[in-house]
């Protein structure tokens, strides 16, 4: 009898806490559509705000049938919001793995985070200041080694448009103004004459001071000159077809002369 009553009070027991867990359940809509997206370009401070504003609407407490099913929830919803970003995924996981809330996870991961921004940052900073070179590369004195080695225009045309990516990504995008100068200081002379050449015959006036050149002078011919010699292993005909594709003709003074001169000095800037 005993025992008989001990399973009767087991299974009351047992259908007692399956009755509370159920109740405390709530089927919940929210509408994920509009769970904003973690993006580094734009920055965790204004994701964490977006975030906070979401919870308010989506999110409240006071939705879900117990607290155990809001934590779920907004854990959740915080591994999609950063679903594009694997390194602040795996963070937030070995945060909410330790129990920690989420006002707290995110507090960790944001100090976390801006650090590592910080570092990331210092780092473009410098590939900037010793553009073209690799700042991977170090003497045994630990500066930045620096070849005397001749930068192919193509080569300078592709390390900057990586660094212009990765600079804007760590949200210090490389302004127009300084772009001149990072290309002009990777040049040798040859280059350089090479370059004023044809900006000259472009523009067509006397270029007495190169701090007067833009970007928007310097660009059209970076990119062509790069362009010729990725067409060159194509033989002859392939630099034709470039020099006629993509040189920025366009207000020169051009005639077959010109042009000859031109693509004279082109032949003198590989490298």
């Amino acid at each position: 009898m005993l025992r008989s009553a001990n399973i009767e009070k087991l299974k009351g027991s047992s259908n007692s806490s399956s009755a509370s867990s159920v109740s405390s359940w709530k089927k919940v809509k929210v509408d994920w559509s509009l769970l904003p997206l973690f993006d580094p370009k734009e920055g965790f401070e204004d994701w964490e705000s977006q975030f906070e504003d979401f919870m308010k609407e989506e999110l409240r407490r006071s939705r879900f049938g117990s607290s155990g099913q809001w934590r779920r929830v907004i854990r959740m919803g915080m591994l999609k919001a950063v679903k594009n970003d694997p390194k602040f995924k795996a963070h937030l996981k070995c945060f909410f793995r330790a129990g920690l809330k989420h006002k707290e996870v995110i507090r960790r991961v944001k100090e976390e985070y801006l650090s590592n921004l910080l570092i990331r940052q210092l780092e473009v900073e410098e590939r900037i200041k010793e553009f073209p070179y690799d700042t991977k590369r170090r003497t045994a004195s630990g500066e930045v080694a620096k070849p005397k080695i001749k930068f192919a225009f193509k080569t300078l045309r592709r390390r900057l448009s990586i660094l212009k990516i990765d600079a804007l990504a760590m949200q210090r995008p490389i302004e127009d103004a300084a772009k001149p100068t990072m290309i002009l200081h990777a040049l040798n002379t040859d280059q350089t004459t090479t370059l004023i050449t044809a900006i000259r015959a472009q523009k067509g006036e006397m270029l007495l001071d190169l701090n007067s050149l833009s970007w928007d002078d310097i660009r059209p011919h970076l990119d062509w000159f790069a362009a010729i010699k990725e067409k060159e292993k194509g033989g002859e005909g392939g630099r034709e077809k470039a020099g006629r594709s993509s040189n920025p003709k366009v207000g020169h003074r051009g005639n077959d002369r010109g042009r000859q001169r031109e693509n004279g000095n082109t032949g003198g800037s590989s490298g």
